[in-house]
């Protein structure tokens, strides 16, 4: 049985981004419309629910990279042990 190597999309973590935003300031807020508004406090309660989900899954990218690095690293080892094994 051969590991086939990862494809490209899968060994790569998306980058961390900053995701700071600049607040308004108060008076800016006052003369925000309440459709604005609303949309506002939408944006940050999205911003706020995805920040850990994205983490989680960069963090899973890559650990599953780190995990088929491993498992190549011992394929390769295994096929060059066992055609030494057949030579001798």
């Amino acid at each position: 049985m051969h590991a086939s190597p990862p494809t490209e999309s899968k060994q790569r973590a998306l980058p961390e981004r900053d995701l700071s935003i600049q607040l308004p300031r108060e008076e800016e807020l006052r003369n925000l419309s309440l459709t604005q508004r609303v949309a506002l406090r939408v944006a940050l309660h999205l911003i706020v629910r995805s920040r850990p989900t994205t983490q989680d899954q960069a963090r899973s990218a890559l650990a599953e990279a780190h995990g088929l690095r491993v498992l190549q690293q011992y394929e390769a080892e295994r096929l060059a042990h066992s055609s030494i094994r057949q030579v001798l």
